[in-house]
């Protein structure tokens, strides 16, 4: 189940948690902006690029920075929404995996 959220392929649809959507209000989902994949709101940056590149050692500053040079405005405190909401749908659905398994 991870992998569908890390490495999507296709098609797919991604099936959020409701509490998700309440809980980080930066991070909106639309079927017209990456086929309803989570993104920061204003904006069609990915949540999940948010936090690749977090993992791989980018920093919000630089991200800041880059996407300021690219005409997009967006904050710290937005970023760092995008990365915790992916590590909330990460956790929330390997407790769904492990569930299934048992």
């Amino acid at each position: 189940m991870l992998n569908k959220i890390l490495f999507p392929e296709g098609d797919v649809i991604p099936q959020l948690p409701i509490d998700l959507q309440t809980e980080f209000p930066h991070i909106i989902t639309d079927q017209e902006i990456h086929a309803g994949w989570p993104h920061i709101k204003g904006t069609r940056i990915l949540a999940i690029d948010i936090f690749r590149a977090q993992v791989k050692g980018y920093s919000f500053s630089k991200m800041i920075m880059d996407f300021k040079e690219m005409g997009i405005t967006v904050s710290e405190k937005e970023l760092l929404e995008a990365f915790r909401f992916i590590v909330e749908w990460l956790r929330l659905d390997a407790q769904k995996a492990s569930k299934i398994s048992e």
